[in-house]
């Protein structure tokens, strides 16, 4: 018995005082507890180690819970369709469903498997350090340099049997205007102005005109990538054609600048391979006490780690799907409904298929649908290159759609919740004829649909990780979901 204490001692001594972020976990009242298990055991009160205090909020039982789960859908470099980590994350969201005690049934969806491989430019055989724009074409090639800057198109170039290299700059947020049509719930304290639109693909020159005008091969320069990056994943449109492209920072551009001025030749060079393959659309059902139903919905493929895009809507969804779970069947509203979507950088095509093909049968029963992208997404400092994330929150948006109901019932839950840096807008506006976001395409199938969505500048490159997530915004978006419902 004195061997079994003595483990016992050794494991409580070997316990932190603090947890990964530095908060307390444990709070013990030692004395007597030690005395008491000393006296039956027959052996000297053993010495616990003294626990540092702290004045930090300590991680909640369910903040541990969605830090778990967020580990486990960004373990990989990224989660595209047709990948192995991507259909990790696929087997791994529907048995978790599954487990949830949901009826999970998956949908065919057919994608592109577009892999990038070796990708090289070179001017006067010095290396620059680029990535392939996705769904690029592949191929070998060498031509002068033409600089073209910021045009957004190429009339006026002779760029024939040329590598073209033209600035992308992303276009500016029109939060003013968003500002004016703000509906009550909005907590955001003042408009921010001047801060690029980061989920929108760039205007200016495209592969498609560049061949047209008889180039060999284009070179992005992103110009507003905050981190002076070459690495970022779009468009969205999936295969568009035109001549093999890349991405190069800033700083890389500047040199690339110069190289043609002084009339330098390169090579561009793109190896990889594109297949038609198939992915799945999960849907999880959990029966209720009504013919009503309330569906959630994010995508789950990621280029990068997708930590908020979208791996942290995901683990939101699982955790909604669980609080219902745990409730008795006649306590559930109505039918629970979770759509973990596929296909979304290849034109969105996961969830139109889902409003066309499933959706549709519950069409006079929706009492709500929500589309969740970018929630909880931390502010960032720019610190030796690299993006650090702060304290401070992204701006959230949330478009809702003009239906009394639900409208009261959105504005009603994000009044109580209180969540920080909220902009509420309708889901109409001259600056957005339909949302940002996979909900836009269920709006246009005419769906009520409520979208979250926040557009950090690390989105859409491999910065997007966990520590970018505040699992506590998470955790109160989940609260606040439910609190939705439940007006409903």
């Amino acid at each position: 018995m004195r061997r079994y204490f003595c483990i016992l001692s050794a494991l409580v001594a070997c316990l932190p005082a603090a947890g990964m972020d530095g908060q307390t976990r444990l709070s013990l009242s030692t004395d007597q507890t030690s005395f008491q298990l000393a006296s039956i055991l027959g052996c000297d009160k053993p010495k616990l180690p003294e626990l540092r205090t702290t004045t930090r909020r300590a991680m909640s039982v369910r903040e541990m819970s969605l830090g778990a789960l967020l580990t486990t859908l960004t373990s990989g470099p990224d989660r595209l369709p047709g990948t192995e980590h991507g259909r990790r994350a696929e087997t791994f969201l529907a048995n978790a469903y599954e487990a949830l005690g949901c009826e999970v049934m998956l949908q065919e969806v057919p994608v592109h498997d577009w892999r990038r491989g070796a990708t090289r430019l070179e001017v006067d055989g010095q290396a620059v350090t680029c990535s392939a724009v996705p769904f690029s074409p592949f191929g070998a090639m060498s031509g002068r340099l033409v600089y073209v800057g910021g045009a957004r198109d190429l009339s006026g170039h002779d760029v024939r049997g040329a590598i073209v290299v033209a600035e992308q700059g992303f276009p500016m947020q029109p939060i003013d205007q968003l500002w004016a049509q703000r509906l009550p719930g909005t907590t955001l304290a003042e408009p921010t102005t001047g801060v690029p639109a980061w989920w929108l693909n760039a205007p200016g020159v495209t592969p498609v005109e560049a061949e047209q005008a008889g180039a060999l091969g284009l070179v992005h320069v992103l110009v507003d990538q905050l981190a002076d990056s070459p690495w970022r994943y779009g468009p969205y449109q999936g295969p568009a054609g035109g001549v093999p492209a890349v991405y190069v920072c800033r700083t890389e551009g500047e040199s690339l600048k110069e190289a043609a001025a002084r009339g330098r030749n390169a090579t561009l060079s793109i190896e990889g391979s594109m297949e038609r393959c198939f992915s799945n659309n999960i849907v999880a059902e959990l029966e209720g006490a009504s013919g009503r139903v309330y569906l959630f919905q994010s995508h789950y493929d990621s280029p990068g780690p997708g930590a908020v895009d979208d791996a942290a809507s995901l683990v939101a969804m699982l955790e909604v799907a669980r609080h219902y779970a745990a409730l008795p069947v006649d306590q559930r509203p109505g039918r629970m409904v979770f759509a973990c979507t596929t296909g979304h950088f290849d034109a969105s095509i996961g969830v139109r298929m889902l409003a066309r093909d499933v959706l549709p049968k519950w069409r006079h029963r929706y009492r709500g649908i929500f589309s969740l992208a970018q929630i909880g997404a931390k502010s960032v400092r720019k610190e030796g290159g690299r993006l650090v994330a702060t304290d401070a929150l992204e701006r959230q948006d949330v478009f809702v759609p003009d239906h009394p109901r639900l409208r009261s019932a959105v504005v009603e839950a994000l009044k109580a919740a209180q969540l920080s840096n909220t902009l509420v807008l309708p889901d109409r506006t001259e600056v957005f004829p339909v949302p940002p976001g996979e909900g836009g395409s269920l709006c246009v199938a005419g769906l009520p649909t409520v979208q979250f969505t926040s557009a950090p500048p690390y989105l859409l490159t491999n910065e997007d990780s966990v520590d970018k997530v505040d699992l506590a915004r998470v955790s109160k978006q989940v609260d606040m979901l439910i609190d939705i419902v439940g007006r409903l």
